[in-house]
């Protein structure tokens, strides 16, 4: 296997097991994070802050990974983020309602760690599966 996709399979795997020491153990000193909503971090312990936030709201998340596509050291993967909303998240109180959010993923690779992860979903299909935005067949 890969060493690069093995990386990202276990730091995927470390966010689905809380296991923070791991997970900065995989960061780069100059880990960047970026999402599709805009959010951008720098440093490991701003990603360890994202991820401790991430499985508070959402403490059985895991990961499905569908496809991976490793060239050279950056990593793309397209998988389902599942999970139960059972803690505050950006303002949101727990709503118990489960998502299913495909997403994507590039992780790039910088001596042998995570340096740039860049994120891609759709927030407002989150919003709708946690119930706290109207659908289409409920606009006013």
């Amino acid at each position: 296997m890969n060493d690069q996709r093995q990386l990202v399979e276990q730091f995927m795997e470390a966010i689905a097991n809380h296991d923070y020491p791991k997970i900065r153990e995989m960061l780069h000193d100059e880990y960047t994070y970026e999402s599709s909503d805009g959010q951008r971090m720098e440093g490991p312990e701003a990603g360890i802050a994202r991820y401790e936030m991430l499985t508070s709201a959402f403490p059985d998340l895991h990961m499905d990974i569908r496809n991976m596509f490793v060239d050279g050291n950056t990593i793309v993967s397209e998988f389902i983020n599942h999970g139960t909303h059972q803690g505050e998240m950006n303002g949101i109180e727990p709503t118990y309602h489960p998502i299913a959010l495909p997403s994507c993923n590039i992780i790039e690779i910088r001596d042998g760690k995570i340096y740039a992860d860049r994120d891609y979903y759709d927030n407002a299909l989150m919003m709708h599966q946690l119930g706290v935005v109207l659908g289409r067949e409920q606009t006013v």
